[in-house]
């Protein structure tokens, strides 16, 4: 059981290792295909700035923005959600903010792993 267990971990994470690899690989030392897509994307908004605002905006190298973005894909998670997803509003009444917070614990509370309280 024990080996069954660590044969599918690695399984699991050579799947993640696998994709990161492919990544890095395409983006070879150009940039890869991203670069070529987003460097008329930058000269137009470089352009539109320019001439809206009146200043140069600085030269910035294309691939370093997707080797930046390629880091921060493995740091970042975006599959999260807000927890508060509604702002409190001025002075409103009691009842109402303490209905949204009731929500916003009990939404927190089913999504801890540990969670078995009943609310």
């Amino acid at each position: 059981m024990g080996f069954i267990s660590f044969a599918g971990r690695v399984s699991f994470s050579s799947s993640f290792t696998l994709a990161a690899w492919q990544r890095f690989h395409e983006f070879g030392d150009d940039g890869g295909p991203a670069v070529k897509l987003l460097e008329p994307k930058y000269a137009l908004l470089k352009n539109y700035v320019a001439s809206s605002l009146g200043f140069q905006v600085p030269e910035i190298e294309i691939k370093h923005l997707i080797a930046a973005k390629l880091a921060l894909k493995g740091i970042v998670d975006c599959s999260i959600e807000c927890a508060y997803p509604e702002l409190p509003q001025w002075e409103e009444e009691q009842k109402v903010w303490c209905r949204r917070l009731q929500r916003v614990i009990r939404s927190l509370a089913t999504k801890s792993p540990k969670s078995q309280h009943k609310y």
